[in-house]
């Protein structure tokens, strides 16, 4: 993967059509196909104890 581009990879798009993301794209396209079957979903991110304070990761 090209963590210079990452910004762009972190939405539904990237993780359903172009098949190329990161935890917060495929967290965005899961909430995104659980809403279209209407069933409840919620987006979270943040930081992991076992990760660096750097990096958010989501869920």
């Amino acid at each position: 993967m090209n963590f210079a581009n990452l910004s762009k990879n972190q939405n539904a798009h990237s993780a359903l059509i172009e098949l190329h993301t990161v935890c917060a794209g495929y967290s965005k396209g899961l909430k995104l196909l659980l809403e279209e079957l209407n069933i409840p979903v919620k987006f979270s991110e943040g930081y992991s104890a076992r990760v660096s304070l750097s990096d958010k990761h989501a869920w």
